[in-house]
Parts: structure tokens; sequence; C-alpha cells
């Protein structure tokens, strides 16, 4: 049972991901990146309930859910975890308490969990209780090379549990019924995008909001630094559960030409498509004086290779944080925008000063 010191239980959390696993295991027999296994995880974890409570849904009395993505799982430590399980009730300085790391790999080898280990053992936080390593197809460990790693990291491996293909059966879901499908693509991700925006929205504060933080030095700015990562799956998970049947996602896409940059999104129906990239704030955006190519000129470039693939096709641009999280001193909003102009795409953010979430605005 879980305690105050912790609020997960192991054993109830461990069915809940082989189930989520089993539903993302039978939408593909092969994941074509680690990135779209991530958020379809995330996504299958999302609806389940630990203690009554959905994993990625705000715990009742706190600013938080207890799944979060891509997030620091110890403050001053660089490392990321794909996924956590946090409690929302037990506070650090600048996030919550992490309980339970998740690490994905497209295909497990040697290399990776040796990496995995180390990098586990870094964290210095006894309230880090396990350690889930999930390959997205293979597992290509045998037991000799995994044996002898185990015994390099003694300490980590006895929180370690490896989850693979051979040990889940898939389970499909019968999705439900979408009830606005009369609704146009555009109108319902435009729908999602602006109830992920409310998450921030409507909890934000400079260290403790809904989304995770990873900025932790930078106290003096007075705003929170929402992970992109974060809110990419909270609007993955949207968009999963909106969008009608014969709809494909892909995260971390790479346009056929044009560019050797990914969008973070990319929708599409039978004939029609719309990408997606996310910001964190306008400062990501600012005009860089005697830098050649420009952080707008990378997105304009992503977003113009996108749209010569498909003859109906939208980008939207999202900055989640949409009028505090830059310096007024230096204006970087204005200097973005007026770059950014006139290049037919749809820009949403968060308005904090009317607060509200606000798009889709044309440029």
């Amino acid at each position: 049972m879980p305690t105050k010191r912790h609020f997960v239980d192991l054993d109830e959390f461990d069915s809940l991901i082989r189930r989520a696993l089993a539903r993302t295991y039978s939408v593909r027999d092969k994941f074509d990146n680690e990135s779209d296994f991530k958020f379809e995880l995330y996504h299958n974890l999302h609806q389940l309930k630990l203690n009554g409570h959905r994993l990625g849904s705000k715990l009742l009395g706190h600013p938080t859910c207890l799944l979060h993505a891509e997030a620091k799982a110890e403050n001053g430590n660089p490392s990321k975890a794909d996924l956590l399980i946090c409690n929302p009730a037990r506070r650090n300085p600048f996030n919550y308490s992490a309980e339970a790391v998740i690490e994905l790999k497209t295909t497990l080898n040697s290399r990776a969990l040796n990496a995995e280990l180390k990098k586990f053992t870094g964290y210095r936080d006894r309230n880090i209780r396990r350690l889930y390593l999930i390959p997205a197809n293979r597992n290509t460990l045998s037991p000799t090379q995994k044996s002898v790693i185990l015994e390099e990291y003694p300490q980590a491996a006895r929180k370690l549990v490896i989850l693979d293909r051979s040990m889940i059966r898939p389970r499909v879901v019968k999705k439900k019924t979408v009830t606005d499908s009369q609704s146009s693509l555009i109108d319902q991700i435009s729908k999602c995008i602006k109830a992920t925006l409310n998450l921030y929205g409507k909890s934000r504060r400079q260290y403790h909001g809904f989304f995770w933080c990873n900025h932790e030095h930078e106290q003096n700015r007075g705003w929170t630094f929402p992970v992109e990562g974060d809110f990419n799956a909270q609007l993955y998970h949207r968009l999963r559960s909106k969008l009608p049947r014969g709809t494909v996602i892909q995260t971390e896409y790479r346009p056929s030409s044009g560019t050797n940059s990914r969008v973070d999104l990319f929708i599409t129906r039978p004939d029609e498509s719309i990408g997606i990239e996310v910001k964190m704030n306008w400062d990501q955006l600012r005009v860089q004086p005697n830098k050649a190519k420009q952080e707008v000129d990378a997105i304009l470039e992503k977003l113009g290779a996108m749209e010569v693939q498909q003859a109906n096709h939208a980008n939207f641009l999202v900055v989640i944080q949409g009028e505090d999280g830059y310096r007024l001193s230096s204006n970087n909003k204005a200097k973005a925008l007026q770059r950014l102009r006139g290049n037919g795409f749809s820009l949403f953010y968060y308005d904090e000063r009317r607060n509200i979430p606000t798009g889709p605005v044309t440029t």
C-alpha cells in the first residue's frame, strides 16, 4: 500500500503499465521511431487509474497529474526520463517527487541497458523506487549480456523491470465513437490544442504548475517553463481520443524533402494534413543578431516543406506562453511575428493577461 512518503503502489502500477503496453503493442507490429512509441504509451497510460485517480488527469486538490513526459526526474541532474510517475502531493523546490521512471528504446540491446543503468545510478533521490526499461520493437539482450551488466550496477538492478513484446499479449481496445466527427479536422485539432493550453494556463505558477519544469535555475524570470514534450504528450492524448478513425498522427515527423528538421506532430486524413510545431515561449524564437539562420527561419522551412506534400494542408504554430514568457524589453514576440507574418499558418497561444487560450490566429 502507498504511504505518506510514497503515493505509488508499485504492484498496482506494474499491472497498469502492462495493460497500457498491451494496448500500445496492439497498435503496430513495429514502431518506426521511439517518439511514436512514447506518445502512444503515454496515451494508453493516461486513461488508466492508480489509487482511483487517472494517471494523466489533475489529482484532486493538486495542480498536476501523476504522469509526465520528457521530465527531469531529479533537480540538478540533467538527465531526462522519457516518462515518469510522480507524487503530486510531495513537492521538491521546483517540481514533484518522482517515484517511477520509464525509459524507452526502439530496440533494447546491451549498450542501451548499460547506458540506462548508469543514468539511473546517477539519481540520488531515494524516492525514485523503480526503473522500467521497455523496447518498442525487439529485445536483443542475451541472458549472459544482461547478467554481466546487472552485476556492474547492483543497486539500480534491484529496481529494474524490463518489459517487452515477448512478455505482453497485445490487447485491442475499441475506440469510442467521436461525437463531433462532423466538425472539420482543423476545428477538431484546434479544440484539442486549446484544451491543452488550458492545462498550462489554469494551473500556471513558476515551479509547481500542471506541466513539468526542467528549468530550475531560471528563478529570476518570474514565470514557468513548461516542458514542450510534456505538453505534446497531453496534446497527443487528446488528438488520439477525439479525432475520428482513419486519422494518422505522426510525432517527430520529418518531411520528405525541403528540410532536415523534424516537426512535432503531423496529422493526416486521406485528403488533408496538418502540421503542428510547439514552442515553449517567444524567447525561443528571438531574432539573434549576426546569426545566419534564425529559429523562425527554421520553422518556416519545416512548415513550407510540409505544404508541398499535400495540396490541402494547414500549419499550426503553438507558443505555450503567449504573453508572459518573453522579455518585454527585447520585444521578442513582436520581432518574431514580424518575421513570420504572411507565411500562411495559424498561431495558438495562452494569453496570461486575459487568462484564455487564443487561436487560431492567422498571421
